[in-house]
């Protein structure tokens, strides 16, 4: 399959190429090439430098595709967030489907939902699922839930197959390794508005593959993506009774479990995440 990846040259984007290096061929759209990006790597795969906010320039890196991979995006804060995360998004789904491109996998987040970097808001219950109301507090999270919009308009009026991987706070293989020894005293406070989840990188890359690959995903979803526990060393029961009074319980957490449910992800294309800090 040829698979254009958008935003390849960055920090998760580079681990999704070497992910799908593995049986496909690739092409990378990105405004730096990967030896400019973060790794500084050598790369051996064609690259587009391109503008997701000009229409000819995405048209042209998806000429010839059969598949995208979407994490081109303005990741955090900034005056151009909204535009570029959801013009960007909206002008390569349209060139997509101009270019009769149907598989279409892209970075969401679970910012979306309602979590607040200003400000501790907690989900209104747990486990978190992904047919709970979005509630976005900011602009970044407001322009990931209108992607999904617009993700699921171009599914159903265009007979595309789109997955939206919400991903919660992605760690690089580093940290995931070495964070096992570290004072994690105050973590459940100091993090709480983050919901003390995680996912590794490698993880974020091995969903990438598996929902771009799987022979019946859905026409459209939108999917937690992070690690089956949590970032703290306390019971998650004991930090949502601590932190989230408010918050009801469904269905109590297990042990260290993440306060998002991942089985939607499981069930539509067979992913499970494997790096988790524990293990190390």
């Amino acid at each position: 399959m040829k698979i254009l990846v958008t935003g390849g040259s960055g920090n998760v984007g580079w681990h999704v190429v070497q992910e799908l290096a593995k049986g496909h061929e690739l092409r990378i759209f990105d405004t730096k090439s990967p030896e400019e990006g973060p790794h500084k790597a050598a790369s051996k795969h064609a690259f587009f430098k391109g503008d997701l906010l000009d229409p000819v320039s995405v048209k042209k890196g998806l000429e010839g595709m059969d598949a995208v991979a979407h994490l081109a995006a303005n990741p955090w804060f900034s005056p151009t967030t909204f535009l570029l995360n959801t013009v960007g998004t909206y002008n390569m789904l349209e060139g997509c489907r101009e270019l009769g491109i149907k598989r279409f996998v892209m970075s969401g987040s679970d910012w979306g939902v309602g979590k607040s970097d200003e400000r501790m808001q907690a989900p209104e219950a747990v486990p978190v699922l992904e047919s709970d109301p979005c509630k976005p507090c900011d602009h970044y999270g407001l322009s990931k839930v209108v992607n999904e919009v617009t993700c699921e308009m171009y599914a159903r009026e265009y007979g595309m197959k789109i997955a939206v991987l919400r991903q919660t706070g992605v760690w690089m293989p580093d940290n995931t390794d070495t964070y096992k020894p570290k004072d994690k005293k105050g973590a459940d406070e100091s993090c709480a508005k983050y919901w003390w989840t995680y996912i590794d990188a490698r993880d974020v890359a091995r969903a990438f593959r598996a929902a771009i690959e799987a022979p019946n995903l859905p026409a459209y979803g939108h999917y937690f993506i992070a690690a089956p526990d949590s970032m703290i060393d306390i019971p998650t029961m004991e930090a949502i009774k601590k932190h989230w009074p408010k918050t009801k319980v469904r269905q109590e957490i297990p042990g260290f479990g993440s306060v998002l449910s991942i089985a939607a992800a499981k069930k539509a294309f067979g992913w499970e995440p494997i790096h988790l800090w524990r293990n190390k």
